[in-house]
């Protein structure tokens, strides 16, 4: 039925010319919203971040004057997305929320359900795993039910993400495998990508680096072939990371700078300062300090520029560790104090756990024994949150050099081999033995 005539029935002929007018407004704006969403998203193809996020902001703001629920909720799931990527994490959750309370559930399940996978998603890049899996089992509830293949092979992938950050190994190997076929099946590469990067991740886990090593390798030319630069260039780091697990520091900052010079060529500040920070890392194993300070300074510039807090805490994070490899005691406990407060910004209980551990570490070397005690505890608890079985073996295993009593000891000892068991990590089950048994 046209316009004039819907409005004719409902509210008589002589309210008809305005309310076609207040239509055609309203149609206008909701346009010109999906216009600017538009935009925003080709800006993130070429992977121009900052510019997409801002677009997204823009389309907010324009949605927001027309006051239509369902344009600014979907405004506003877009701008998530934007915030994402750039790292602005408690903004992403902000916006997501925002748009879930303008959304009627009993109309809308299926924008809800998109609403959950990202705020899962969110929730998982803050180290929030379990809240993020509450999120994503119930998207992915909805798109099965709808017998939405693509939305629930894509709602897969994060709980993968998730169950093999809490520990579920085998589930995220059986969901990561899964994907691969599905999505190889599809021809879609970006995706089948994305599923081997999280099997490659599982294998580097349990200490299979060849097996890693050929998976990103495959990765990577998935990734050329979508043509997604900015899957290339973190395979790249993540095959430098291999590489230094490997020993090969040398080929480590080669694939390093490859991807870094690939990050700064899309102009995308997000990837260049994550990438800058592990090749700080680098440089530090490699005993090139001044080159690991200027990376891991840069790396810290960028990400307080763009509000990438999380980021910014690692980059202070490694400073402080760099500072305090150096006995600049007073340095590292400046910077560590740098790090919290950015991880606390960004509610990134991982980050706070390094933090505290290290802070652990600088009243170790001081002799202030119960201080340290008091903070690898406090570094445990937040390991323990998010499920990070490596960290809770090696704060456990930190936490035996103070024990007050062999008996403690031996407990903590047994303790820190029960999580290294859980993170796969057999070299270091074997190294809590060797301590047993001194």
């Amino acid at each position: 039925m046209p316009i004039r005539a819907a409005m004719s029935a409902q509210q008589g002929e002589g309210a008809a010319p305005h309310a076609d007018r207040d239509n055609a407004t309203d149609a206008t704006s909701n346009a010109a919203v999906e216009a600017l969403i538009e935009q925003a998203f080709e800006a993130k193809k070429r992977d121009a971040c900052d510019e997409a996020a801002a677009t997204f902001e823009r389309a907010v703001e324009l949605a927001r004057q027309s006051g239509e629920r369902k344009p600014l909720s979907r405004a506003l799931f877009a701008v998530a997305l934007g915030y994402r990527t750039v790292g602005r994490l408690d903004e992403a959750l902000r916006a997501l929320d925002e748009a879930t309370g303008l959304l009627d559930p009993s109309e809308s399940s299926h924008q809800l359900a998109a609403i959950d996978q990202k705020r899962g998603a969110v929730l998982g890049d803050l180290g929030r795993s379990a809240e993020a899996l509450v999120c994503l089992e119930r998207a992915l509830a909805v798109f099965e039910a709808s017998k939405d293949r693509e939305s629930a092979a894509a709602c897969k992938q994060f709980i993968a993400e998730r169950a093999s950050a809490l520990g579920d190994r085998d589930r995220a190997q059986g969901l990561y495998e899964e994907l691969v076929a599905f999505w190889k099946k599809r021809g879609n590469a970006w995706n089948q990508a994305n599923a081997l990067d999280g099997l490659a991740f599982l294998a580097r886990n349990r200490g299979d680096l060849r097996t890693a090593q050929t998976l990103r390798e495959a990765s990577l030319l998935l990734h050329r072939r979508a043509r997604n630069t900015m899957g290339e260039a973190l395979t790249k780091r993540d095959l430098a990371n291999i590489a230094m697990d490997r020993g090969h520091d040398d080929r480590a900052m080669a694939l390093f700078r490859e991807a870094l010079a690939l990050s700064r060529s899309m102009g995308d500040r997000f990837s260049t300062a994550s990438v800058l920070v592990d090749t700080g890392h680098c440089a530090m194993r490699r005993s090139r300090d001044d080159e690991a300070t200027a990376f891991l300074d840069e790396a810290r510039v960028i990400a307080i520029t763009i509000g990438a807090t999380g980021i910014e805490g690692n980059a202070a994070f490694l400073l402080a560790s760099l500072a305090f490899d150096q006995q600049r005691f007073d340095d590292a406990e400046r910077l560590c104090d740098d790090a919290s407060l950015a991880f606390e910004r960004a509610g990134h209980r991982h980050g706070l756990g390094n933090v505290a551990s290290k802070l652990g570490d600088l009243a170790r070397a001081q002799h202030h024994w119960e201080e340290a005690r008091a903070l690898y505890e406090e570094a445990l608890e937040h390991f323990e949150f998010v499920g990070n079985a490596y960290c809770v073996g090696s704060t456990l295993e930190r936490l035996s050099f103070i024990a007050r009593t062999d008996g403690e000891r031996t407990e903590l000892l047994l303790l820190a081999r029960d999580a290294f068991e859980r993170a796969m990590r057999p070299d270091l089950v074997r190294e809590m033995n060797r301590s047993l048994k001194q």
